[in-house]
């Protein structure tokens, strides 16, 4: 193997091992939070409000979804064949 693709491998699992650990992190911190959350005062505590903490939590995660798929793209593209690339 090239010197360069081993380092690039070497950096792509140290980045990888930090998305999990960030993500880990996260559902670590939304679980916390629906375990201390008092689901009886939701109605009241968010209505009128224009904030659902549900759709910003789905909405937040679709967004962070989204942007590890593109990171994969890119990387995959960084590192394919000129006629191999992924176009989305």
């Amino acid at each position: 193997m090239p010197e360069q693709v081993m380092e690039s491998t070497g950096q792509y699992q140290k980045m990888s091992e930090q998305w999990l650990d960030t993500q880990q992190q996260l559902w670590s911190n939304w679980f916390e939070m629906l375990k201390n959350f008092d689901f009886s005062k939701l109605t009241t505590s968010w209505s009128g409000a224009g904030t659902d903490p549900m759709k910003i939590w789905q909405e937040s995660s679709q967004k962070i979804m989204e942007a590890q798929a593109d990171w994969m793209r890119a990387w995959v593209n960084a590192f394919s064949a000129p006629g191999e690339k992924d176009e989305g």
